[in-house]
């Protein structure tokens, strides 16, 4: 972290953020094969809870229990509201829905993030900013080839509601930068998710076994560094600047397709990733040329 701090906020958020990608690409390639013999909530309750203990041997190692308590609280629970919903609304639109079909709408979600970052954090985009949404959002529309028919409107409505948690929570998460603590964001998001996602699975709980052992420490591990670095980026970066990094996960899907279930994407897929990659590379040089970025308020 500490390499970092000599670069420009956005362009820490935006490193940030890919390493977030990263893990999440791992998330999923967990819950993958925990899915298959466990319940799709069990699951998110899972990683909630599994990354806890790693979450609170963090804080007390760096002394910040204090920073855990007088906290804007409404703010967190409502951030802890909008994850639980995002994880019910993509319930919905993956049980009727194609894989394909999901992905497209749920990238909607970095165009969100760079629209209503103006009126909610004043933070308006930039053009270049809008420049690199569109080139991501075009690359991630070639990649997935969505079709024109079979589209369900009340699935699909689902799917567009989880993209409008995960970019509200996300904006949550830039506010709550400005006066807490990244540990305390952190924590309590692991601590609501789980619970929250407990009680929907409580009915159809199933019992560990030893074949869960390894996905499970897996998950721990990849979700604890994932939330730290997701808080991160948005705590540093502007949302709109470095939302088309949210893209960059698609990268990630494929290498773990190839690597592990040894599936090679087709063709559109990799000029799909070639033009996610150069919207990246564009904003990134953007930020390093010259706008000053705007700084977040430190946290205490």
């Amino acid at each position: 972290m500490r390499a970092l701090q000599g670069l420009p906020p956005n362009v820490q958020g935006a490193l940030y953020l890919c390493l977030a990608m990263g893990c999440f690409g791992g998330l999923d390639a967990c819950i993958k094969v925990l899915s298959a013999h466990h319940d799709s909530m069990q699951v998110v309750a899972l990683r909630g809870f599994s990354s806890l203990p790693l979450a609170l041997a963090w804080v007390a190692w760096r002394g910040a229990w204090s920073g855990l308590v007088n906290l804007r609280w409404r703010l967190h629970v409502l951030r802890g509201l909008f994850g639980i919903a995002m994880i019910w609304t993509l319930s919905m639109g993956l049980r009727e829905l194609p894989m394909t079909q999901v992905y497209t709408l749920f990238f909607t979600a970095p165009l969100l993030m760079a629209i209503l970052s103006g009126p909610i954090l004043g933070e308006p985009a930039q053009k270049a900013h809008w420049v690199a949404l569109g080139l991501g959002l075009t690359g991630v529309l070639v990649a997935m080839q969505p079709g024109a028919s079979g589209w369900n409107f009340w699935a699909s409505l689902a799917v567009l509601g989880t993209a409008v948690c995960y970019a509200s929570a996300a904006l949550l998460s830039r506010l709550l930068s400005r006066t807490d603590s990244v540990d305390s964001q952190v924590l309590w998001m692991l601590l609501m998710l789980g619970v929250g996602a407990t009680a929907l699975s409580w009915g159809d709980w199933q019992p560990l076994t030893g074949r869960d052992l390894l996905p499970l420490l897996t998950l721990a591990v990849l979700g604890f560094i994932g939330q730290m670095a997701i808080t991160q980026a948005f705590r540093h970066g502007q949302p709109s600047a470095i939302a088309p990094f949210e893209y960059t996960g698609l990268l990630w899907s494929v290498s773990l397709d190839v690597v592990i279930w040894a599936q090679w994407p087709s063709r559109w897929t990799l000029l799909g990733a070639a033009i996610i990659t150069l919207s990246g590379l564009y904003l990134l040089r953007h930020e390093h040329r010259g706008r000053p970025p705007v700084a977040v308020d430190p946290a205490p």
